[in-house]
């Protein structure tokens, strides 16, 4: 992964964390799960953990 886009990557998955923060999403039991891993495939565990909980709060919203 190139510079760029790793920092794009993190950008992204900083912003998905400030929704679920702003709704009052647990985000230590998301970390706790996925920092047993390297770096890298912490971040993409992390990020699917992320877009999965992502989903679930605005499919309850809906």
């Amino acid at each position: 992964m190139r510079e760029e886009q790793s920092e794009q990557y993190v950008a992204e998955l900083c912003q998905k964390m400030q929704i679920l923060e702003a709704t009052d999403f647990d985000l230590e039991i998301l970390t706790k799960n996925a920092i047993k891993y390297d770096t890298s495939h912490f971040l993409r565990r992390f990020n699917r953990q992320l877009e999965t909980a992502y989903r679930k709060k605005f499919d309850e919203q809906q």
